[in-house]
Order: C-alpha cells, then structure tokens, then sequence
C-alpha cells in the first residue's frame, strides 16, 4: 500500500473520532464535521513545520488545504 494511502486513511480515522467526541459535546452533526475537518488539515499542515521553515501561512495554505482532496477521494 502506498504511504499517501495509508496516511489518508489514518486521517480519516482521525476526522471521524473527532467527529463523534464533538458530536457528544455539541449534538450538531454539521458543526462536528466542519470542526474535525478544519482540526485534521489543521494537524496535517503542522506536521511540515521544519519543512517551511516556520511559515505558518504557507504551510497552512499548501499543506492544510491542499490536503482537503484526500478526505473526498
């Protein structure tokens, strides 16, 4: 299995604990899912901090967003 594969599904398994831990402490199906996933590419776009060189706003914007296409693939 390829790593991007592997890592995408541990990023969902990720989104869909967070979702249920902020379904149980909101009750907002819409709201948890729109948390989780801001958290997940959130985490994600951290996780290449050394890689930038600290620029957060490109790490978010590169790293972060663009990641969003592997929670729909």
């Amino acid at each position: 299995m390829f790593p991007s594969k592997t890592f995408a599904s541990n990023k969902i398994g990720f989104v869909i604990t967070d979702n249920v831990c902020n379904y149980n402490s909101t009750r907002n199906r819409d709201m948890s899912i729109g948390i989780g996933i801001v958290e997940s590419l959130f985490i994600f776009g951290m996780a290449h901090y050394s890689a930038y060189s600290g620029r957060v706003l490109q790490i978010l914007l590169i790293q972060g967003l663009g990641s969003i296409f592997n929670l729909y693939a």
